[in-house]
């Protein structure tokens, strides 16, 4: 019986995390507007755990290398 109450309070504990995350906000620094992190891909390696580009930003600014056959920002 406890081993089950363990896993609901996981869940619960897990869901609550997932619904604080989806309340915070960051901005993005290529457009600069403010967004929920629900629109920063993840990244680890950054204090915060998520890009510094939004992903509407990432895909264009990956778009615009691709056209120009460039691996950086032009």
């Amino acid at each position: 019986m406890n081993v089950v109450t363990s896993i609901r309070f996981n869940k619960d504990y897990f869901k609550v995390l997932v619904e604080e995350e989806a309340m915070a906000l960051r901005r993005c620094w290529v457009c600069g507007k403010v967004k929920p992190v629900s629109e920063f891909y993840r990244d680890g390696s950054r204090s915060g755990g998520y890009d510094n580009k939004c992903k509407e930003c990432t895909r264009k600014l990956k778009e615009k290398r691709r056209l120009n056959g460039s691996r950086r920002n032009n």
